[in-house]
């Protein structure tokens, strides 16, 4: 039988969610590819009408049976279509040792990993997990090294305060961090301050680039200003009447709080 010498599997199509399933395409190659070496899909199509239908159906390739064979998937949102594909980086477990840079797009993605990236020293974060209820440190210790963190980008609008906090106390080699936005509106900045984490993370995290794409409050502002005393560079956007409001303070906070930063 030909197909159980087979090495090389490619397959291309819009499809419909039949070829989605995970269980199917395990049978098809247990029974009749038992040599594939490698499995390279790409599958594309219009959105479902409920994305938990597509989210799940791609939750059956993240299994032992998958990552034994170290093969991977991911897939994205381009107009109005949904596209599933192999990845070509990670069909050797050496591969994982050379990734330096992950990025997580949604909730399932971290709690689903199954694959640990030893040297990942950059981490991008999207929308979804912000909206996640699990602790997000706990929930990547399993995938990467937060200790090893040099930048955070958080490409999340109005990322938990909370959150922040939380990554910020696991990550303490963190040299440049990159911020959508932050919400400050469930807990005031004092309340921050007064915290024991917000005190640990003020004398060990190691923030020299900080750049906050949109601050909306002067409060908020002042919040990082404090959070980050060995800031050697700092870009923000933040509405014009609230700076002409601030302004003056502004420096007097530079000067008390950071000795590294120059204006």
């Amino acid at each position: 039988n030909l197909s159980h010498q087979l090495q090389v599997f490619r397959f291309s199509t819009e499809f419909d969610i039949t070829y989605l399933n995970a269980n199917q395409w395990q049978e098809l190659i247990l029974s009749h590819m038992p040599y594939l070496l490698i499995f390279d899909i790409e599958l594309q199509a219009k959105y479902y009408n409920n994305q938990d239908d597509f989210h799940i159906s791609i939750s059956q390739f993240m299994s032992p049976f998958w990552y034994d064979r170290q093969w991977f998937f991911t897939y994205e949102y381009t107009d109005n279509l949904a596209r599933f594909y192999s990845t070509e980086p990670y069909r050797n477990t050496n591969n994982v040792h050379s990734v330096e840079h992950i990025s997580i797009r949604d909730n399932l993605e971290i709690e689903n990993n199954l694959i640990y990236f030893p040297n990942v020293n950059q981490l991008t974060l999207f929308n979804h997990s912000n909206n996640t209820l699990y602790s997000i440190p706990t929930i990547l210790d399993g995938t990467i090294p937060l200790v090893k963190l040099f930048k955070l980008y958080i490409n999340c609008h109005q990322f938990c305060i909370g959150k922040l906090m939380e990554l910020l106390y696991f990550s303490p080699n963190v040299h440049i961090l990159i911020i959508n936005s932050i919400s400050l509106t469930k807990i005031s900045s004092t309340s921050i301050q007064q915290t024991q984490t917000f005190q640990i993370i003020c004398k060990k995290n190691k923030i020299i680039n900080l750049m906050i794409e949109e601050i909306s409050t002067h409060e908020c502002l002042l919040l990082f200003i404090k959070l980050c005393p060995r800031l050697e560079q700092f870009t923000f956007q933040i509405p014009f009447d609230i700076l002409l409001s601030i302004l003056s303070n502004l420096f007097f906070e530079f000067e008390k709080y950071n000795q590294y930063l120059s204006l």
